[in-house]
């Protein structure tokens, strides 16, 4: 009858028994990689605004400059501001949106000048005798990469929206702050 005591008290007493692991200090998670956006207030009627939608990766972002209920917009005028320490524009990867050209039916020219500070001086306008355009879109989207960590205010500065005729037209201007966990 000893051996079955002896055998069960080795059984229960053996073994390690889950937990307490490798004896060193555990090695806390990497921290979160993450992109953000905030823009700097909700667009209003007769409003040209930046925007990021695709928060998926840390690394790049695309910055939309997108015009929300404006009327008879013809052309716009603007420099996009930015700290050139954390961020990297990609001219490469520059592309029109869907709004100035209404469907590829109608010329427009677009020029964008990168200055080393860290600014995109940009023109962009439809071309010829026809209407400026009406509604709310997207104009533009510029890439850019990451190099730091930390927040950054994109901002708009040097602004001018006009109509068919020449005439600035009243507009309010939104940029916006990208926090960067890479």
């Amino acid at each position: 009858m000893g051996g079955i005591v002896s055998i069960t008290v080795g059984a229960c007493s053996g073994g390690g028994g889950g937990g307490g692991g490798g004896g060193g200090p555990t090695t806390p998670p990497p921290p979160v990689r993450m992109l953000s956006w905030t823009a700097d207030a909700a667009p209003g009627s007769q409003t040209v605004y930046l925007e990021i939608r695709d928060l998926s990766t840390p690394d790049e972002f695309i910055l939309q400059i997108r015009v929300s209920e404006v009327a008879d917009l013809y052309g716009v005028a603007l420099d996009v501001v930015y700290p050139s320490n954390a961020l990297e524009f990609q001219p490469d990867d520059t592309d029109a949106g869907d709004f100035f050209p209404a469907n590829d039916t109608f010329d427009t020219e677009l020029q964008i000048v990168e200055e080393p500070d860290g600014r995109l001086i940009i023109g962009y306008t439809r071309l010829g005798e026809v209407r400026g355009r009406t509604g709310s879109g997207l104009l533009l989207l510029l890439r850019f990469t990451t190099t730091a960590d930390g927040s950054s205010d994109i901002s708009i500065e040097n602004r001018l929206a006009v109509d068919r005729e020449g005439t600035p037209v009243p507009t309010t201007w939104l940029g916006g702050t990208v926090q960067v966990q890479r």
